[in-house]
């Protein structure tokens, strides 16, 4: 058996982390309910809140109601004064954000890939922007929690390394290490499913679910679960990876190999082949000259703008999404029995598919399975991968997971 010491500098920033997850939780509260919530003495609760005040990490806010003594001072999050940097590498490009703990952005910038996607080259970049953002962090006199970086990709959350991220050819790197040392602060990485699901838990629809699954789809097909309350990323960091069961006769290739996938059908680039595959001659000639002759003009948004016009084609093309939705999220349903599914991304033309993903469902789950599943939207509507990078940061350090 191997046994772990830990000093007193260890013990002390461990008790300041729990006393921030109670203040994040259920603050405004005194310093006497926080005690009493963690077990901690008066002593401790109350030297630890003064150092996070001294910091401006945590606030008082008011006089709370007395009973029988001195009214107790009632403390909070400074949420506004503590930041995450949050990054995520998403399939068309990269996004660098400063969010609080609130999960509100104040600076978001979008980067491309022109200078390749090999590690160096992303780093080169991201070692820059970082580079800024920390100097505007501390010109405002802010507080740096974390960074946080979401990724297409296979990763190990405990480590940050990254075992797969086909997008970028990547494999078996240490990423999270060299983020760590070349910016020498906390950093967190994740699969780009599992941040998703973490901002939803934290800023979204599942703040009062233990056991739900967040998937959204969009670029690709990203699942993150939560289990008990925590988040479950499997024995290898793969779990709930759906995107790749066939739910379709089609034969569009899918990045894996085979053809039908969840993800090769129903993302963005999916609804966009299918539509294009299904035009006649005829109705090429008048697509063309309605895109201006630029077929890089052509994307799910237009197609579902001439669903709901009236286009019979467009129209059959987000039933069939809806269908194969449906299917995917069977699959979910039968295999973790969740107590709510959210979904992100091309949910937003649920008017049109949502009788098709209900029927799919209903008939690719197990009823007893389905019974009181909750399906619907995400309570975060913009910008999901990148307050999942952010959100990430939040909840590993609230957990007391410290690197």
């Amino acid at each position: 058996m191997e046994y772990f010491t830990i000093d007193k500098t260890g013990m002390k920033e461990i008790n300041t982390l729990a006393i921030l997850n109670v203040i994040r939780e259920m603050g405004p509260i005194s310093k006497a309910d926080i005690s009493r919530e963690l077990g901690l003495n008066a002593a401790t609760v109350s030297s630890n809140c003064s150092d996070l005040e001294t910091r401006g990490i945590v606030k008082a806010v008011r006089e709370g109601v007395s009973t029988g003594g001195r009214k107790p001072t009632l403390m909070d999050l400074n949420a506004e004064k503590v930041v995450i940097i949050a990054v995520s590498l998403e399939r068309n490009g990269m996004r660098i954000g400063r969010m609080d703990l609130n999960g509100h952005f104040t600076d978001i910038r979008s980067l491309s890939y022109e200078r390749g996607r090999q590690l160096w080259a992303v780093f080169d970049v991201l070692g820059s922007v970082i580079d800024r953002e920390k100097e505007l962090i501390e010109a405002a006199g802010e507080i740096l929690l974390g960074i946080g970086c979401a990724i297409d990709g296979l990763v190990n959350t405990e480590t940050g390394y990254v075992r797969r991220a086909k997008d970028f050819q990547w494999r078996e790197v240490e990423f999270g290490k060299i983020m760590r040392d070349r910016f020498k602060t906390h950093v967190y990485i994740s699969g780009m499913g599992s941040a998703m699901a973490i901002a939803e838990r934290l800023y979204g629809a599942g703040s009062d679910c233990d056991n739900f699954v967040h998937i959204h789809i969009g670029e690709g097909i990203y699942t993150g679960v939560y289990i008990n309350g925590t988040p479950y990323a499997g024995f290898n960091f793969g779990a709930c990876n759906v995107g790749h069961h066939k739910v379709s006769s089609e034969t569009i290739k899918c990045t894996c190999g085979k053809s039908g996938c969840f993800e090769a059908v129903a993302t963005y680039s999916g609804i966009v082949t299918r539509f294009v595959n299904r035009l006649e001659e005829g109705e090429v000639n008048k697509l063309l000259e309605y895109i201006q002759y630029d077929m890089a003009n052509v994307n799910a948004d237009m197609i579902y703008n001439m669903a709901l016009q009236g286009n019979p084609i467009a129209q059959q093309i987000i039933r069939d999404t809806g269908r194969y939705i449906g299917r995917g999220l069977g699959v979910i349903v039968n295999m973790l029995n969740p107590e709510k599914i959210f979904i992100s991304g091309i949910y937003d033309a649920h008017n049109i598919m949502n009788r098709n993903i209900n029927k799919h469902l209903a008939h690719s789950s197990i009823d007893k399975n389905l019974y009181q599943v909750y399906v619907g939207e995400s309570g975060i509507q913009r910008n999901q991968a990148l307050t999942g990078a952010g959100a990430v940061v939040v909840d590993k350090l609230m957990r007391g997971h410290i690197r």
